[in-house]
């Protein structure tokens, strides 16, 4: 898991969260959160000029699961880990959607 964070911080894709009430990824006692960026570039974050929209209707959330997902993956999660982490982030977006906006 450290070399899939460190990937991640190391791509800006992910940041880290001292604030336990911000923190969205807790691994070893350490929080991180995605930044803006992670959505981006897994497609659930859209952005035209100031306008920002999270695209999580119907189908858009399965694929969302999925490039988050294969996000981890590609960096070194293992697959089942990476697997969890995506429902509960895609869940987490349709509670707090807000959250996909902050850098």
């Amino acid at each position: 898991m450290f070399l899939a964070i460190s990937d991640l911080l190391a791509r800006g894709l992910l940041v880290t969260e001292d604030n336990p009430d911000l923190a969205t990824v807790r691994v070893d006692g350490r929080g991180y959160r995605y930044h803006s960026r992670f959505w981006t570039l897994t497609g659930i974050l859209e952005v035209e000029g100031p306008r920002r929209r999270v695209r999580l209707q119907g189908e858009e959330a399965e694929r969302a699961r999925r490039r988050v997902a294969q996000e981890w993956i590609a960096a070194g999660a293992p697959a089942s880990w990476a697997r969890v982490e995506a429902e509960r982030a895609v869940m987490m977006l349709f509670v707090r959607p807000e959250t996909a906006a902050r850098d």
